[in-house]
């Protein structure tokens, strides 16, 4: 087994099946927002207000149309667990994580081994002040033949070049410490993956909207 990606720390997982193996995770984090309820939430529409927690930032975890099994723990514990669907479609889950750092672990399985996998991963945060939300970090490998290995490096190498890890300056989180690898892929074509990166939460609130000239000139958006 071979990791992949920009040096930072290594990747810690656990846990074995028949597919590929399972990500370890204990307990579960408390869903969000009004679109989550019991175990599942439905993705949201542009232009919806949130009511954030004190103290904390709201965070959109959002996976692409698919029918891929796949989940995701944030510091061990369950956000998103998505079994191989009939049908393709998306799927979001909403958490309220307070500042400071936190690991997020992705694993995606291909419902089929020889048709393999197309992940994309978009994680966004809430800005009350601006009603909008901010891209935190993004992975997306889709290609007409599925994610083949060179196309994650490739996908890596993107990463690699956002300017210290800001996806959206105005927003209050950056990326960190991006990494990958693949269980089951004896050919070039990816069977499954699993994706850890940290998420650096800032304590300071957002107030520019996303994209905005004003956060190019400070130190991070404020």
């Amino acid at each position: 087994m071979k990791l992949h990606g920009i040096p930072c720390i290594v990747i810690a997982l656990a846990g074995c099946g028949g597919a590929g193996p399972s990500l370890k995770m204990e307990g579960a984090w408390p869903l969000a927002s009004a679109h989550c309820a019991g175990e599942a939430c439905t993705c949201r529409n542009e232009g919806e207000k949130e009511q954030v927690s004190a103290g904390a930032k709201r965070f959109e975890l959002r996976l692409a149309r698919g029918v891929d099994k796949a989940s995701i723990a944030v510091d061990g514990k369950r956000a998103l667990a998505r079994a191989a669907l009939a049908q393709p479609e998306e799927t979001c889950v909403y958490l309220d994580l307070p500042p400071g750092r936190h690991v997020v672990t992705w694993r995606e399985e291909a419902k089929v081994a020889e048709v393999g996998i197309q992940p994309v991963l978009t994680i966004a945060e809430y800005g009350p002040a601006a009603n909008a939300w901010y891209k935190a970090f993004e992975l997306s490998c889709t290609t007409n033949e599925g994610c083949l290995k060179d196309d994650m490096r490739d996908a890596f190498d993107k990463l690699g070049q956002v300017p210290r890890g800001l996806v959206d300056p105005c927003g209050s989180t950056r990326f960190e410490h991006p990494r990958w690898e693949a269980e089951h892929s004896p050919s070039v074509k990816l069977e499954d993956v699993t994706v850890e990166v940290t998420l650096h939460v800032y304590q300071f609130a957002t107030r520019h909207p996303p994209g905005s000239d004003e956060c190019r000139h400070t130190a991070h958006g404020e």
